[in-house]
């Protein structure tokens, strides 16, 4: 990743922060080499009880995986959402179709509708 400067540790805008579509496949297709990240950026709600004994109950806002949701797809397999001022919102999804993983990235949409509906066009139209 050559093209990115991270100076904070959530990705939320600041000053001097920026990165490219090229330096987050690249990280989004190591990620995917990771057990736990492959299996955490995949799961689509997660209950969870810490040493307290409080539960919370976690779900993704990835809709790709969410059985509930008119963009469910079962051959999607995670990857991250986001969504910031002056990136817009922005989804970096990944598929596993006929033995292949495909990667999409899209940013810079008005609405979590804009980046679902792009998302699953190019995955429509491309594979």
């Amino acid at each position: 990743m050559t093209e990115s400067n991270f100076n904070n540790p959530d990705g939320y805008d600041q000053s001097g922060l920026y990165t490219t579509a090229a330096d987050l496949l690249k990280l989004t297709r190591y990620c995917l080499t990771v057990p736990t990240i492959r299996e955490i950026t995949s799961t689509a709600q997660k209950r969870v009880t810490i040493a307290s004994g409080q539960t919370f109950n976690w779900k993704s806002t990835n809709y790709l995986l969410d059985t509930s949701s008119k963009y469910y797809r079962a051959d999607a397999t995670g990857v991250k959402t986001g969504t910031t001022a002056d990136a817009g919102t922005c989804l970096i999804s990944s598929f596993k179709k006929n033995g292949k993983t495909y990667v999409i990235i899209v940013s810079g949409c008005s609405s979590d509708t804009t980046r679902y509906d792009l998302t699953l066009n190019i995955i429509n139209t491309y594979t």
